[in-house]
């Protein structure tokens, strides 16, 4: 799994606590740093596109670009 900006401050943050902790309790705190971060982005998206519309044509582009580059890797 790819490091995020926000993983690593989490990781370092809970560090001294990880070994403490079960495997049930480290996927829940992965899952919920994946919900943080889909917020994020999801705010930062809205904003950008509040500021710029255009934006919203380059996101769809990018997205369209990345589905369609998976769907040539697994298809």
């Amino acid at each position: 799994m790819a490091k995020t900006a926000l993983g690593n401050i989490l990781e370092a943050v809970y560090r001294e606590n990880a070994q403490n902790c079960d495997p049930k309790t480290v996927q829940w705190a992965s899952r919920d740093d994946f919900r943080v971060e889909k917020y994020i982005h999801n705010h930062l998206t809205a904003e950008m596109t509040q500021e710029d519309p255009d934006i919203q044509i380059l996101l769809d582009h990018a997205k369209d670009l990345y589905s369609s580059l998976l769907g040539a890797k697994w298809g």
